[in-house]
């Protein structure tokens, strides 16, 4: 009996859960898209937060507004008691300290995106432009909050049709201009 339960505890004890795929998201159109915006100055004020809400929205399912924290009405009335007043902040602060990325620099919310399995660096391995405007939302997603990661292989598999079809039409293009 002995020796059964110490191969059981080997046999657990090895066990490690199957890794996330890292998810590259210079690769998703909805990122590169707002990426392009932002590198060419367009977005700006509401504009970058509207399209990254549409991105966002497109990727994971959430928005910036689906991730935070909601005050009850009478919060915010004068004869709003202290106990109210001291449970919500108790609460806010208990949602707040679900997300790692909050007030941190680029680089410290791509290091965190990273460990939970969203790349936000771009090729020369810098953090994306976009990545405060995502960031948040993909933290979300990822620790299941609110919204859902994207799913890998079909975004594989739509990126792969996408390329298909911009050769088909290069071929095309390139075949019409021989024709003539």
């Amino acid at each position: 009996m002995k020796k059964r339960y110490e191969e059981w505890g080997k046999l657990s004890a090895t066990y490690k859960p199957k890794p996330r795929p890292m998810i590259r998201m210079i690769d998703l159109p909805a990122v590169r898209k707002l990426e392009d915006a932002v590198l060419l100055g367009r977005a700006q004020g509401s504009w970058a937060e509207e399209h990254a809400d549409t991105a966002s929205k497109e990727l994971f399912g959430n928005t910036l507004a689906d991730t935070q924290f909601r005050f009850p009405d009478c919060y915010f009335d004068d004869d709003a008691g202290d106990g109210l007043i001291i449970e919500t902040n108790g609460r806010y602060d208990k949602h707040e300290a679900k997300f790692a990325t909050t007030g941190k620099s680029d680089a410290d919310m791509c290091a965190v995106l990273k460990e939970l399995g969203l790349d936000f660096t771009g090729m020369d391995g810098r953090p994306l432009h976009c990545t405060p405007l995502l960031a948040r939302q993909a933290e979300a997603a990822a620790r299941r909050i609110a919204g859902k990661l994207p799913d890998v292989e079909d975004l594989s598999v739509r990126q792969w049709a996408a390329n298909l079809e911009e050769a088909a039409r290069a071929f095309q293009q390139k075949k019409r201009g021989r024709e003539r």
